[in-house]
C-alpha cells in the first residue's frame, strides 16, 4: 500500500489492513508523519508533533499484534489529540494564543 495512500483510509479500514498485517502500524505513522511534516507548514492544523513517541508507540504495536498480543479493534491506529488533553511532555494550550 503507498504511503500516500495510508493517509485517507478510515480508521476502520487502517485498523483492518494493521490486523491482516498488510500494513504495519509503524509505516502508518510514518505515511502520517511524512504528510504532517510536507503541509503543517501551511496549515498549522498541529501545534506540536511528537514524532519519537509516535514511532515507539506504533513500533511496540507492531510488536504486540506480532506476538498475537491484539488488544482491540484499534490497536496500532494512530490518533491526533487536541491540546485540550493534558499529555505529559507537550504543551496544553486549550487553542489559547496567550
Amino acid at each position: 500500500m503507498a504511503n500516500a495512500e495510508l493517509c485517507f483510509l478510515s480508521a476502520t479500514a487502517l485498523a483492518e489492513a494493521i490486523r491482516t498485517r498488510q500494513v504495519s502500524p509503524v509505516e502508518v505513522v510514518d505515511a502520517h508523519l511524512s504528510r504532517i511534516q510536507a503541509l503543517n507548514g501551511d496549515l498549522r492544523s498541529y501545534l506540536c508533533v511528537d514524532g519519537d513517541r509516535a514511532r515507539d508507540a506504533a513500533g511496540a504495536a507492531e510488536i504486540e499484534i506480532g506476538a498475537g498480543g491484539y488488544r482491540g479493534p484499534l490497536h496500532g491506529v494512530p490518533v491526533a489529540h487536541k491540546d485540550v488533553f493534558d499529555v505529559q511532555g507537550l504543551p496544553t494550550t486549550a487553542g489559547s494564543r496567550l
